[in-house]
């Protein structure tokens, strides 16, 4: 039976989390990761590489474990938009540059004996608060929907409320909070970038770790000081895009300019 049956169930019916993980270092380290994860019953799938680059794209991963001495920190904005799906990444090793920066990585010590539970455990957790968020967001479309626009629900003062997605100006990262502000109005949610950016449109742009925008909002790039390019909104507001990020959305606004 799997060790993570669900006793409370009628039977104690056995559930298969088919956990699919991919592995990125040198041989020796993927091959002693690879030994402990087969052995568990929960892992559907494991996929080695020396890169990042390397990884197989066609199917998305739950969990990444990283060999810190062996990869490049310095990633690109799509690597980084990729990596943000992953539930949990496991470093092996300091976390810098990047990953550092990212709110799903974890720092972890396969010299220990129980780096595999704790990090198991770990995953799953993410796992179901993903699918939480999920049926949640899918609740609040299905009752607040009647034209079929997407909404998004956030937090007004203590009580829960649902917003059409075309009315959110930007999103920032707050610390354990992301800022959804709405019509010039401001609402905190407890929940982390990437879980949100799944529930938004194509109208809406990463332009930097902490900020999303929507490019309905956006009416030019200009650039700062130092050569620094930034977003500027019909609200007023003004984002810097990171410099990762910064092809990505100039190719955006060329897209808008031509509509």
């Amino acid at each position: 039976m799997s060790a993570c049956a669900v006793q409370s169930l009628p039977g104690a019916v056995p559930i298969n989390l088919g956990v699919r993980i991919g592995i990125v270092g040198s041989q020796e380290f993927t091959n002693l990761v690879r030994r402990v994860v087969q052995m568990d019953g929960d892992v559907a799938s494991v996929a080695t590489s020396t890169t990042l680059a390397s990884l197989p794209a066609d199917r998305p991963l739950n969990l990444l474990i990283v060999d810190a001495s062996s990869v490049i920190t310095a990633l690109s904005a799509q690597q980084e938009e990729s990596l943000a799906s992953v539930s949990l990444i496991g470093f092996s090793g300091s976390a810098s540059g990047s990953f550092a920066a990212m709110a799903n990585v974890t720092s972890i010590d396969i010299m220990t004996s129980d780096w595999w539970p704790r990090l198991k455990r770990q995953t799953v957790q993410r796992r179901f608060q993903e699918l939480y968020n999920l049926v949640n967001a899918l609740a609040g479309d299905s009752e607040n929907r009647p034209n079929g626009e997407p909404t998004i629900k956030v937090d007004d003062g203590g009580e829960s409320s649902t917003v059409p997605v075309s009315s959110v100006d930007w999103i920032r990262a707050a610390g354990n909070y992301v800022e959804v502000r709405v019509n010039g109005r401001s609402h905190m949610l407890r929940s982390e970038m990437h879980n949100v950016q799944r529930r938004l449109t194509h109208s809406f742009l990463r332009i930097h770790r902490r900020v999303i925008i929507n490019t309905q909002r956006l009416i030019r790039l200009e650039y700062g000081d130092g050569a620094r390019l930034f977003a500027i909104l019909a609200t007023g507001d003004r984002f810097p895009i990171s410099r990762a990020r910064r092809q990505l959305v100039q190719s955006r606004w060329e897209e808008l300019r031509r509509q």
